[in-house]
Parts: structure tokens; sequence; C-alpha cells
């Protein structure tokens, strides 16, 4: 359903697939840089678990009920990068949930709303 909003949103042309991510959410200019000299994370990159996160498997379903500010003090904190972005599909339920936030801006509605 994720990947159905964005592309919708996408459709409107309320949102880049190709653009980077931090465009619609500020908050992940915060993120540790990839390795090297790599470009940034590109919306598409979330989508298709190409970002280079980290997998993590492990703490997935804590990430279900935090709030915005939890979240967002997740990423300052965080070292997500395991890989250059587009370098190696690895799952990440972290970039699912940046697009859902993703989502949230670019719409103006919760994630739970533009679902129903």
């Amino acid at each position: 359903m994720t990947a159905q909003l964005a592309a919708d949103l996408q459709h409107n042309g309320q949102l880049f697939l190709d653009a980077p991510a931090e465009l619609y959410v500020p908050e992940l200019a915060a993120l540790n840089d990839p390795p090297s000299d790599s470009r940034r994370v590109m919306v598409r990159d979330l989508l298709n678990h190409t970002a280079g996160f980290v997998t993590d498997d492990p703490r997935a379903d804590r990430q279900i009920a935090i709030t915005h500010e939890q979240f967002d003090d997740g990423l300052a904190s965080a070292e997500p990068f395991s890989y250059a972005p587009e370098e190696t599909w690895e799952y990440s339920n972290l970039g699912y949930a940046m697009t859902g936030r993703i989502i949230e801006n670019v719409s103006g509605e919760s994630y739970e709303q533009r679902l129903h």
C-alpha cells in the first residue's frame, strides 16, 4: 500500500520518486552520510530497498507505534548505512517508514487517512 500511495502522489505531480528523500522530509538530512562519495538517498531507493540501510528486521515492529518525535530522534542518532545508495538490495522497514512520512508531508494527511 505504501508504494501505491507514493505512486499515486507521483501521478498527481505531488511527489517525484527520483528526488532526494530529504526534499520531502528535511529530518532525513540529519542521517549520517552514506559510505564513500555517493549521492543522497532518493525516494525510489526507499521503495526499492536500495537506500543502503542496515537491515532492521529485529527492531522493525517497534517502529509501528512510535510518535513522529520519537522517529525523528531515532533518525538523529541512527547510523543506518551499510552500503551506498543503489549499491545493493537489503530489506528495510526503515525505508518504508520514511516513505510513510513522505506521504504524510506531501499529502497533508496522516498515513492512516490516506489508506481509507
